[in-house]
């Protein structure tokens, strides 16, 4: 996969995160402060920002810069998580994605000493555990009925989760 496409995934990724800032927040008002929204869309912004520097000339150098500028600009318990994941996944950007998410997978679960039935933890799992483009989510289905199947939760580390992989069928699905 190129480079283009990584960048590609991040752009629909921040796209769809700032598209549902609100519901993100409207379900961490249920089990937190009520930010996650504004969080995510703040990290993406940054590292849209860190994108138009290009401090990087490959997938892996690219994800590593991803993750570093979430672990540093994403608030909140998201920023390591996320941080750690993207910084595992640029290990293994030339593998099958289910390789490159497992990745970010057992990296969360360490990171954030996750518990393995955590929600956010079962939405990668879900991904993680076959190759995400036989499993594509139809578009045509709300993304938080799947998370309820996924997660059984409305979670929001779990339907922002779920967003980072509905951006990547968007860019590689099709």
């Amino acid at each position: 996969m190129k480079l283009e496409q990584y960048e590609l995934w991040i752009k629909e990724f921040n796209s769809l995160i700032q598209e549902n800032e609100e519901l993100l927040n409207h379900y961490d008002t249920m089990s937190g402060d009520g930010d996650h929204g504004t969080n995510v869309v703040q990290g993406s912004r940054a590292v849209l920002e860190m994108m138009d520097r290009r401090p990087y000339s490959d997938p892996s150098q690219f994800m590593k810069q991803v993750g570093l500028t979430l672990l540093a600009k994403l608030d909140g318990a998201c920023g390591p998580l996320y941080g750690a994941a993207f910084n595992a996944m640029a290990l293994h950007t030339f593998d099958p994605s289910n390789e490159m998410f497992h990745s970010g997978y057992e990296a969360i679960a360490k990171r954030g000493q996750t518990p393995r039935d955590h929600p956010m933890l079962k939405v990668w799992g879900h991904f993680a555990n076959r190759d995400i483009l036989e499993t594509a989510i139809p578009k045509q289905h709300e993304f938080v009925e799947q998370i309820t199947t996924i997660a059984n939760s409305t979670d929001p580390g779990a339907i922002s989760s779920y967003l980072l992989f509905q951006a990547w069928l968007n860019v590689f699905g099709e």
